[in-house]
């Protein structure tokens, strides 16, 4: 109802009008309020594996309302979903015919289908869309050869972009290049490549697990954790750096208390790092600014812890828009917002695995 209309002689009477007028504006209030805590948001959602039903199945939950969607049912191991840019389709490891490969789906489980045989017996890292859209990365033996592979969403233009297999893949934000975390047996390093698969860096070589790696929204540089000082702790790489010197590229530290931090992610404005630590006693999440990356030894004072929970908090995200941020307590998914003073987290479901990254939609 129009407020305007109260005026309108088929109007309810000026009592009920006030009333009707008093009840919007409380409702208003409310929803006002409830955007505040993030609970009307029910065009966001998460996609994540878990093994609720007896079987790992990848799952939809939407952060406004809560609601769990069950996209695959499969007797088989369905896992480590992410995101077509369009948020249109998901692509995912499944095991079916005792073998896990690469699949792919539409955002309600529909058109389902094998993209691409892998020949892989265990679980490896997430297939990584580029932010293009033109080509999926996903690490293989396929027909004997170990390696990371590219392949069209249409399931056309299979080749192979590397001749070992990483641990992890991300794409620069322009889709151009890959970072990728390899050779993991006994210490982790970090590599470079053209999404044509030429000029293949090695961009650290020291021995130690140096892992993790999020690109700048700028694909400049990389934040990534390192036990090169001995404890886990965060540094920058910058990709205009030579690798070739002694224990590869120079690197900045940013954190300083020889606790755990890592984990870390670059914020979608460029202007903040998520990360978790147990520097207060147990795993929290945390920023802190990357204007003091320059001067590392102001880090410090910029960094806000914005959880303080009993358990350990672990795996953060950022939401697309730099809103609001998911992570995982124990084997719950909680959901915060990151734009006011104070926002609470809410629980949206458990028996998660916490070694997962969650994966927002576009």
């Amino acid at each position: 109802m129009k407020i305007d209309s109260i005026s309108s002689p088929y109007s309810l009477s000026p009592l009920l009008a006030s009333a009707a007028l008093l009840l919007s504006l409380a409702l208003a209030g409310l929803a006002l309020l409830a955007v505040s805590f993030g609970h009307v948001l029910g065009s966001r959602q998460l996609a994540y594996y878990a093994g609720r039903e007896g079987n790992y199945e990848v799952y939809l939950t939407d952060v406004g309302r809560s609601l769990v969607t069950n996209l695959t049912r499969n007797p088989g191991e369905d896992t480590r979903p992410s995101w077509s840019p369009d948020g249109e389709q998901i692509v995912f490891y499944s095991q079916r015919d005792s073998r896990i490969d690469v699949h792919i789906m539409n955002a309600d489980g529909s058109d389902l289908r094998r993209l691409a045989q892998t020949g892989n017996t265990g679980k490896y890292l997430y297939p990584s869309w580029s932010p293009d859209g033109e080509w999926i990365a996903f690490a293989s033996s396929y027909q004997r050869d170990a390696g990371i592979y590219l392949i069209r969403p249409d399931g056309s233009g299979l080749h192979r972009l590397t001749t070992f297999r990483a641990s992890l893949i991300v794409w620069s934000p322009d889709s151009r290049r890959l970072a990728l975390m390899a050779d993991c047996d006994n210490n982790c390093d970090l590599y470079v490549v053209d999404q044509d698969g030429s000029n293949l860096r090695r961009l650290t070589r020291n021995g130690v697990f140096d892992t993790y790696p999020s690109w700048s929204p700028d694909g400049e540089q990389f934040v990534f954790m390192s036990n090169r000082d001995q404890s886990l702790e965060l540094y920058t790489l910058s990709l205009n750096c030579d690798e070739k010197q002694l224990g590869g590229c120079d690197v900045h530290r940013l954190t300083f208390n020889r606790d755990f931090d890592g984990f870390p992610v670059w914020s979608p404005d460029g202007q903040s790092i998520l990360f978790s630590s147990d520097r207060d006693g147990n795993f929290e999440i945390y920023t802190l600014s990357v204007g003091c990356i320059p001067k590392p030894e102001t880090c410090a004072a910029s960094t806000h812890r914005l959880t303080n929970r009993t358990g350990s908090d672990l795996s953060p995200v950022w939401s697309p828009d730099g809103s609001q941020i998911a992570f995982i307590a124990v084997q719950d998914i909680y959901v915060m917002n990151v734009i006011c003073s104070g926002c609470p987290s809410w629980r949206l479901v458990g028996g998660v695995l916490s070694d997962q990254t969650l994966a927002w939609r576009p």
